[in-house]
């Protein structure tokens, strides 16, 4: 059986049922941006929609999986997506009752991945799916890394929910980069085949994902009337381009992919997501949040 790099601190890979209460965050909820608001909204409405998508290809290919080390981590990687998509719905709920069309947007991101899906063989398929977790990886290192930056203006509740989804990310971004190298590799490494597929794979989803966020974004901000605000566009590119600057930081990430012979776990931020759940997840997740979110109104009990 092939044999696959490791992370240097020990992976408990488990699913984590969360419950969240989104009662009292406003309409406008990160740094009253409406920008940044919405890009994670609209992360929102896909990640409901991409995730079922992972989980659906990973149990069609479960049967076909020889090693038992990989079934198990798939195993627990449908259940911690399982639980990432209803958290996830809970909070579209909370965005639908602001008036949001969460469905339309649902739909929209649907149509682009479900076109590839139904017309992909099953190895692109795996191919399209481990590129998007290699966009939740990075969105998801650089989201813990630069907390206080990315996370520090959202209400307690809905930056819990996304660092305890990043963290996740964190811990099971190899499981399919795994299952896809030991169907389509050889001896757990790339071949000349398998590396085209999943460029070819990642560049779609780029164009797809990219696609996706130039519709949602501003026609999000256009329901808001604050499409035009110049004060929203220019914190907005002040968090992306500038402090801590999330697309200029996490270009050379993006483009590790290309190496050929990569694997999710040469970046390894296996300390910092451990730390994370030493010292939040067991700890009294409210209490630590709400100070290390201190310039946020805390939520009600």
């Amino acid at each position: 059986m092939p044999t696959f790099p490791q992370p240097a601190h020990s992976i408990d890979l488990v699913p984590r049922k969360q419950t969240f209460n989104f009662r009292d965050c406003p309409k406008i909820w990160n740094r009253d941006n409406s920008a940044l608001t919405h890009l994670f909204n609209s992360t929102s409405f896909g990640i409901t929609v991409l995730e079922d998508l992972f989980i659906k290809v990973s149990r069609e290919l479960l049967p076909d999986v020889k090693d038992d080390g990989i079934k198990k981590e798939l195993r627990a990687f449908i259940g911690q997506e399982a639980h990432h998509s209803h958290s996830h719905d809970h909070f579209n709920e909370f965005l639908s009752s602001h008036g949001y069309n969460v469905e339309t947007y649902q739909k929209f991101i649907s149509s682009l991945f479900g076109t590839i899906d139904r017309i992909s063989s099953k190895k692109m398929r795996l191919a399209i799916c481990i590129a998007a977790e290699h966009y939740t990886a990075m969105f998801s290192h650089y989201g813990l890394k630069h907390r206080e930056a990315l996370l520090g203006g959202m209400p307690t509740e809905i930056a819990r929910l996304f660092e305890w989804h990043g963290v996740e990310e964190i811990e099971h971004k190899a499981v399919l980069y795994n299952l896809y190298i030991s169907q389509y590799g050889e001896d757990g490494k790339d071949t000349l085949n398998s590396y085209a597929t999943r460029i070819a794979a990642l560049l779609i989803s780029s164009a797809l994902i990219g696609f996706y966020y130039s519709v949602a974004i501003p026609s999000l901000m256009l329901k808001d009337k604050r499409l035009f605000s110049a004060k929203d566009w220019f914190g907005f590119a002040k968090q992306m381009f500038v402090k801590p600057g999330l697309f200029r930081i996490g270009t050379p990430f993006y483009l590790s992919y290309f190496e050929f012979g990569f694997h999710p776990w040469q970046h390894d931020d296996s300390k910092m997501a451990k730390d994370y759940l030493d010292g939040v997840m067991n700890a009294d997740l409210y209490e630590v949040l709400r100070k290390m979110h201190a310039n946020v109104r805390p939520i009600a009990a």
